[in-house]
C-alpha cells in the first residue's frame, strides 16, 4: 500500500498545475526547498518518479499525470467538505432533511417559505409521506425535523405546537343529521362514515379528542378522507 500525506498531494498538484517550484511555494506559501522535499518523498513512496524536469521546464510522467487526477479529485473533495462543514457549524446556513406529514402538506411551502425568507442561506429537502413512515425516520435519525399531526407520546421527542388544524365532520346537505343543530359526536358513531386509515394522525386525533373508536365503513389513505 502506498502512502501519501496530504501535504504531498498539494504539493504535486501545485507544481504540476503552476509548473514551477517556485510559484508553487509562493502559492503553499512555504519554501521552495520543502516543496521539492514533499515531491521527492513521494517519488519514494510511489516508486517512480512522477515528473519529467528538463531545465527549467517539467511535465508529469504517465504516472503523474493519474496521480494528478488524483489530486484534482481528492482536493476538490476536502474543499466541499470544508464548505459543508462551514456551512453546518454557520447558525444561520446549512440544510435541513424535513419529513412532514400528508395532511400538512397543504400549508407546510408557506411556513417553508415564511423561514427560507429569515433564513436565506438554508436549504431543505422536503418529503411528504404517511404517519408510519415517519415515525420510522423519526426513530432511524433519518430526519431533522417532522411537522406532523399527532406526536407520538412513547418516544423521547421535543415537540412544539405551532398552529391548530380544525377538524370539521362534512355531510350531505340533505343528510338527516343537519336537520338537527344539537347533534352530539355520539351521533356520528351510527353513521357510516369516511375516514382516514387505522394509524393515521388524523384519525389518532380524532378518536382521542372524543374518546371513541368510529365505526368506519370507508378508509382512504388520503387527506380527502
Amino acid at each position: 500500500m502506498i502512502n501519501y500525506t496530504l501535504k504531498q498531494l498539494y504539493s504535486f498538484e501545485a507544481v504540476v498545475r503552476l509548473k514551477s517550484f517556485t510559484k508553487a511555494s509562493k502559492e503553499l506559501n512555504i519554501t521552495q526547498p520543502a516543496v521539492y522535499m514533499q515531491i521527492q518523498q513521494l517519488n519514494k513512496n510511489i516508486g517512480s518518479d512522477l515528473l519529467n524536469i528538463k531545465g527549467k521546464t517539467l511535465s508529469p510522467t504517465f504516472i503523474g499525470k493519474k496521480l494528478y487526477q488524483t489530486c484534482l479529485e481528492v482536493i476538490a473533495k476536502l474543499e466541499q467538505t470544508q464548505s459543508d462543514i462551514e456551512q453546518t457549524l454557520d447558525p444561520e446556513a446549512g440544510h435541513l432533511q424535513i419529513a412532514v406529514a400528508t395532511t400538512t402538506n397543504s400549508f407546510v411551502s408557506r411556513v417553508l417559505a415564511k423561514f427560507k425568507k429569515e433564513y436565506p442561506k438554508m436549504t431543505f429537502f422536503l418529503e411528504v409521506t404517511n404517519r408510519k413512515s415517519l415515525l420510522e425516520k423519526l426513530n432511524n435519525n433519518e430526519t431533522d425535523l417532522v411537522i406532523m399531526g399527532e406526536p407520538p407520546i412513547d418516544m423521547p421527542l421535543i415537540t412544539k405546537p405551532f398552529m391548530e388544524n380544525p377538524l370539521i365532520a362534512i355531510a350531505h346537505p340533505d343528510h338527516p343529521l343537519l336537520k338537527n343543530k344539537n347533534n352530539s359526536i355520539k351521533a356520528l358513531n351510527k353513521e357510516t362514515l369516511i375516514t382516514r386509515e387505522q394509524g393515521s394522525g388524523t384519525r389518532i386525533t380524532i378518536e382521542r379528542i372524543t374518546g371513541m373508536h368510529f365505526n368506519s365503513d370507508i378508509e382512504i389513505n388520503s387527506n380527502e378522507a
